[in-house]
């Protein structure tokens, strides 16, 4: 569902994008890549269009996350709150949101993910991929366009 989430499931995942997002960027941006030029997603104004085409490999990360707090029965209505002016949306309130934070934190430094031989901590991997991208960038000339007879 879309923003604000109509079920407990989607409010996790909702927020838990949301810190994906934050992180996505914080690697674009070291890396040296302007997060509001995009690829994929549309430019507009005040987009970052690039951390939501770069975010795409890793949103499996916080959807592993949140199923599996929800299949290890770890979340509750306890976790929610309705979300102000829309009675049918709801959001994590900070139970939630620390359930979500401290279970994707563990999850981005116990788990590893290989790049260049070498093994790294999902987050640190992310940075990685993301100096990588940056270097494909700086090194990428366009092809000249064919004249059309």
């Amino acid at each position: 569902s879309k923003r604000p989430a109509k079920d407990l499931f989607n409010a996790f995942l909702n927020y838990g994008y949301g810190i994906l997002y934050r992180i996505v960027e914080r690697a674009l941006l070291l890396a040296g890549i302007h997060p509001y030029i995009g690829f994929m997603h549309y430019d507009g104004y005040q987009r970052k269009s690039m951390v939501f085409d770069f975010v795409e490999p890793f949103r499996i990360w916080v959807e592993k996350t949140v199923f599996r707090l929800f299949a290890g029965k770890q979340t509750s209505s306890k976790h929610c709150a309705p979300a102000p002016g829309q009675p049918e949306g709801l959001w994590l309130n900070e139970d939630g949101k620390r359930l979500l934070t401290d279970a994707l934190q563990q999850r981005m430094r116990r788990k590893k993910k290989e790049s260049g031989g070498r093994r790294f901590p999902l987050e640190q991997y992310l940075m990685e991929e993301a100096r990588k991208f940056a270097a494909l960038v700086l090194q990428w000339t366009p092809h000249p366009q064919r004249a059309v007879a």
